[in-house]
């Protein structure tokens, strides 16, 4: 067998349960650690959407109300034009995002237009009213249009429209005004998201609408290939906190939200470097602590090892030396108050014993071995004799024409003799395993059954029950049995069976006689 070093075994053991202990410690806090920073980085970026998407819907819903107050009062639609086109006038003066403003009656005849462009360009940018805009505007609702782009500054536009009512809230036409949505690029360049992360604004199309890479915009990127885009596009409503490839092209954990209405997302990035930078740190610290802690481990584990081996080596070199004649070794270790101290004290006890044996004369060493000889030839006879013995009563228990059986503590069988075989056709191994109750008709059973519990609560008995052989024939039998224990325990039975059948036949035959 290969020698293999003691002190190896057990410096290696040392190591691999100590860096174990030390490699689960550290995920443990590690995954914790991560969960607490991206819990961080979720309610964070929730925030900032939830902000950035507030602006955006104020930014809307400004330019709604600055038209609901304007269409607000009243016989704006009975009015002369001079006095309609002041009202307009006064409206695209107070804010700069429209570029033009259209009063249309309910027929959608235009009654006044009042635009920040030539009058041919700007009658060409609402020539034609979509029947959305009228069947939405007419049911009393807003009216925003999907985003379209200038053909000439290649600016996002929208068409916003509600309804002129008068003072019966009966609808008398339409307000609208082409609003200019480049005023929402400096609102996103505004949102700080940590110190590099972005936030954009997608429409239901999956268009970039507002960023701050405004050629982007310009371009008419579509972003639908981003997932958290994707996923807006699919019907989700709020995507947090996410990783993925941002628009960028980076790696980087995004939420989305969507405004409702418009029917559009803002969009959150942060890259994941930044995201996740506290957990960056702690790994790097703790993987140098881990590697101290190992070297550490690796030292600790050699100076135990060495402890517990350096005195068996020396208790076997004592050994060796004992075998080779040098009676004058001393062994060490025996000051120590531990295992190795107690086998140390043992050796010693040993080599003692065994200096005074040598010490011993060879008639003494003669009668010695002569004494142990005679005990060990004594033991080889009793055992041959227990042997002889166990055989004969084999050979009588198989002999016997009566059934030798034993049972457990639930009533299997556990040895039967060769009797079984006459007297109920099976052989040995057939019922051995089997529970004894396997062989006894149902009529019967219940009151075999409490016998058998009487046995083992340490009673002897005798009785009769029925039997059933190998062919369904039913045998008359009596049975005397008895407990078998163990330190006093009962731990089973033991019993011999004999057929009674045809004494039972004589004694019915006798009585009918």
């Amino acid at each position: 067998m290969k020698f293999r070093s003691l002190n190896v075994t057990l410096t290696v053991a040392f190591l691999a349960l100590t860096i174990t202990i030390l490699f689960t410690i550290s995920a443990i806090y590690l995954y914790f650690n991560f969960q607490g920073q991206h819990n961080i980085v979720v309610n964070q970026q929730q925030f900032i959407a939830l902000q950035a998407t507030n602006e955006v819907k104020s930014f809307i819903q400004e330019k709604f109300s600055i038209l609901k107050t304007a269409s607000s009062l009243s016989n704006l639609i009975t009015s002369k034009e001079e006095e309609q086109k002041i009202v307009l006038e006064e409206l695209i003066g107070l804010e700069s995002a429209f570029r033009q403003l259209v009063l249309l009656n309910a027929q959608k005849q235009e009654l006044a237009r009042i635009s920040r462009l030539s009058s041919l360009v700007s009658s060409k940018k609402t020539e034609h009213i979509e029947d959305e805009l009228f069947s939405h505007v007419s049911q009393g609702e807003e009216y925003i249009s999907p985003i379209y782009i200038d053909e000439i500054t290649s600016e996002p536009m929208v068409v916003i429209a509600v309804p002129v009512t008068d003072v019966f809230n009966d609808f008398k036409g339409i307000l609208m005004a082409e609003l200019n949505l480049k005023f929402m690029w400096d609102l996103m360049s505004n949102i700080k998201v940590g110190n590099n992360g972005l936030a954009y604004v997608v429409d239901n199309k999956g268009y970039l609408i507002a960023f701050s890479d405004i050629s982007r915009v310009l371009a008419r990127e579509n972003l639908a290939y981003l997932r958290e885009v994707s996923e807006f596009l699919n019907g989700s409503d709020e995507i947090i906190a996410e990783r993925s490839i941002g628009i960028q092209g980076t790696n980087v954990v995004s939420t989305s939200i969507s405004l409702g209405i418009p029917d559009w997302a803002v969009v959150i990035e942060l890259p994941v470097k930044e995201a996740y930078h506290s957990v960056t740190v702690a790994l790097q610290i703790f993987s140098l602590i881990l590697i101290l802690l190992i070297g550490l481990t690796i030292l600790v584990s050699i100076y135990l090892s060495n402890r517990i081996t350096r005195p068996i080596k020396k208790i076997t070199k004592a050994i060796e030396d004992i075998s080779l004649g040098k009676m004058g070794v001393q062994v060490e270790g025996k000051d120590r108050n531990d295992e190795i101290g107690a086998l140390a004290r043992a050796f010693d006890r040993t080599f003692v014993s065994l200096k005074l044996a040598m010490r011993m004369t060879v008639p003494e060493l003669k009668k010695e071995s002569d004494e142990l000889k005679n005990a060990l030839e004594e033991k080889e006879k009793t055992e041959e004799a227990l042997k002889e013995s166990e055989e004969k009563y084999r050979d009588l228990v198989e002999n016997m024409i009566d059934v030798i059986y034993t049972l457990d503590m639930e009533g299997n069988i556990t040895s039967v003799n060769k009797a079984i075989e006459t007297t109920l056709g099976f052989e040995a191994s057939e019922v051995i395993g089997k529970n004894f109750t396997k062989l006894i008709p149902k009529k019967v059973l219940p009151d075999t059954i409490n016998v058998f519990k009487k046995i083992l609560k340490g009673n002897k008995v005798t009785a009769e029950t029925i039997l059933v052989d190998k062919n369904g024939k039913q045998h008359n039998v009596e049975f005397s049995s008895t407990p078998i224990l163990k330190n006093g325990k009962v731990i089973g039975t033991r019993g011999i069976i004999r057929e009674i059948t045809k004494r039972k036949k004589g004694l019915k035959d006798d009585k009918n006689g």
